[in-house]
């Protein structure tokens, strides 16, 4: 028979007595007013297996239309244990006036999961444009990466084209120049021969044999 881990089993009556608390004020967050790109202290449940758990930084990555009606929100943990994953977002340092660090880490965009405002604690913070813009670039990769793999080799099958494109248009604006300097040349002999069309030319020409 496996051995129960009380420790275990205490700690997650206390997730219970916290969930039920935070089920409680759920209503009330409903109106709390949050921003996309914004940095919060997160209560997540237990977790099970490697399923975010425990309080820890996630940033707000939901749209504000929603954010503003809804009691729930999209979310994306931070963490301080960097990876090669794809789907890991590091993120800019930030420090107060004093050089202390506000906000550092890695965004897991892989594990991104809607949670209820009443779960989102004390502000930290914000992140860049740059970085809400990495983790905007990241997230796809996280929900189907062929699909984004296909995109990507389209597009640049686009931009092939458009240089090729591109470079038969610089060939042809050389082709109309060689045209111009050829209609300039022909109109400076005509103003010298006082010659008017090419059927003049050959019978000047007809003269001077």
């Amino acid at each position: 028979m496996a051995q129960i881990d009380l420790s275990d089993i205490n700690r997650r009556l206390d997730v219970v007595k916290e969930e039920l608390y935070l089920n409680s004020i759920a209503s009330k967050a409903k109106s709390r007013i949050i921003y996309r790109g914004e940095v919060y202290k997160c209560k997540f449940s237990s977790g099970i297996g490697n399923e975010q758990n425990k309080e820890r930084p996630c940033v707000i990555i939901q749209n504000n239309t929603a954010n503003k009606k809804s009691g729930n929100t999209i979310v994306a943990p931070i963490t301080h244990t960097g990876s090669n994953v794809n789907t890991v977002v590091k993120i800019e340092t930030q420090t107060d006036s004093n050089n202390n660090i506000i906000l550092d880490g890695y965004v897991l965009a892989g594990n991104i999961m809607t949670v209820s405002k009443a779960r989102l604690g004390d502000k930290l913070g914000s992140l860049s444009k740059a970085d809400m813009r990495k983790i905007d670039e990241t997230i796809p990769l996280a929900i189907n990466k062929e699909y984004v793999d296909k995109k990507n080799n389209l597009l640049r099958d686009k931009e092939d084209h458009v240089n090729n494109l591109n470079k038969k248009i610089i060939e042809l604006n050389i082709i109309i120049e060689k045209q111009f300097e050829d209609l300039n040349k022909w109109d400076k002999l005509k103003n010298e021969l006082n010659c008017e069309t090419v059927e003049d030319l050959r019978k000047l020409m007809e003269k001077l044999k």
